[in-house]
């Protein structure tokens, strides 16, 4: 009975975590998640919840502890491949930690503020959704661009931020608890449905397989592109870091303050002609971008017409 009544525990536990990893309360998916595999020992059910919520939070070594001493006498199938996927990702991450101990002694990359207004529709009295849109609220978000590795991806950002290019622009995709997707020209105009495929009329190479290219992790900047070679001004926050996708998307920045800010984008899509992306949301507004530093020198970056 005390064997069952811990199993339920555990699983209330596991849920729990997952519905906090639904909306983006990553550390409180965390602290749960822990709960319950602690409680469930062998039990999938937990450990299917405890390593998303990990991963989002950087824990990577302790989901490779936990394997070994959950499963000393070895592990299912489903265990190495997390314990595969975890351990893969905290080599990257010592390897994260050392560049940014070494750009924060340099201190001179460049900086972008952006300026996110969180938007809803507005309901009426019963709780019904309105086609009115309201905001919640203004908040700041500081990136700092990783020009080392990906120069020429920073250049067109730097270049695409002066023009003001993305003041205006919608994040039109946010897909919990994985992305945040903003950049596209489409999404200025009141018309969702052409929300997506914008770009600025031209491509930028891909540096994703460059000699030292980033890294994703929780924070993460990144170029979107449909496949490789169609990146041009569309990019996401990476709020969950899938294992094997870091020579797919070129990462040239991270978030350096106010994490939550992005974590607290409105969940959902614009475009009421794609399915399977949550519900219809008006998208939270890009309001201003800013240079807020950078180096001494010209940024133009190589563009190729598509």
């Amino acid at each position: 009975f005390a064997l069952a009544h811990g199993l339920k525990r555990a699983r209330l536990f596991a849920s729990l975590s997952r519905g906090h990893l639904k909306a983006n309360q990553f550390a409180d998916a965390y602290r749960y998640a822990v709960q319950g595999v602690e409680l469930g020992g062998q039990d999938r059910y937990g450990w299917d919840a405890f390593v998303p919520a990990a991963v989002s939070t950087n824990h990577f070594e302790e989901i490779v502890e936990r394997l070994d001493r959950t499963f000393p006498a070895g592990m299912p199938a489903w265990a190495k491949s997390y314990r595969r996927d975890a351990a893969d990702l905290q080599s990257q991450w010592v390897t994260e930690q050392k560049l940014r101990l070494a750009e924060a002694r340099a201190n001179d990359l460049p900086r972008v503020r952006l300026v996110i207004e969180h938007r809803r529709f507005a309901k009426d009295q019963s709780g019904q959704p309105l086609t009115t849109v309201e905001s919640t609220g203004r908040e700041e978000v500081i990136l700092e661009l990783f020009e080392n590795e990906a120069p020429n991806t920073v250049a067109n950002f730097i270049e695409l931020v002066e023009r003001k290019f993305y003041d205006g622009t919608r994040f039109h995709l946010a897909l919990p608890p994985k992305m945040v997707v903003g950049g596209d020209p489409n999404s200025k105009n009141e018309d969702p449905s052409g929300d997506g495929p914008g770009g600025p009329g031209y491509m930028i190479p891909d540096e994703c397989e460059s000699p030292g290219a980033r890294t994703l992790f929780h924070g993460s900047l990144c170029m979107f592109n449909a496949r490789p070679g169609t990146a041009g001004s569309q990019f996401f926050f990476t709020l969950m870091p899938p294992p094997g996708k870091n020579s797919l998307f070129t990462v040239f920045g991270r978030i350096v303050q106010d994490q939550g800010v992005v974590d607290r984008v409105t969940r959902g899509h614009t475009n009421p002609q794609i399915r399977g992306y949550g519900r219809i949301i008006p998208g939270d507004m890009l309001v201003r971008a800013e240079v807020i530093r950078k180096r001494p020198h010209e940024y133009r970056a190589i563009k190729e017409r598509p």
